[in-house]
């Protein structure tokens, strides 16, 4: 019998945008997104960027943040 082990998409472990953006709201208490919705789509694409390139450092601008629909 074997085993099957299911590996999901994991986050970028280096500087993110996200990352950059939790640690300005623990400290300042502000954002640097429009919505939770950019927010979300931006881990989106961290994820991807991560998965393609094998990147752990991705700036997500807000011009690819915008093209996700």
């Amino acid at each position: 019998m074997g085993i099957t082990i299911i590996i999901k998409d994991g986050e970028a472990r280096g500087k993110t945008r996200t990352r950059t953006d939790r640690e300005l709201q623990e400290k300042w208490g502000t954002t640097s997104f429009k919505s939770e919705e950019d927010k979300d789509k931006a881990k989106y694409l961290e994820r991807k960027i991560k998965k393609t390139h094998g990147s752990d450092d991705s700036r997500v601008t807000g011009q690819l943040i915008n093209a996700v629909e």
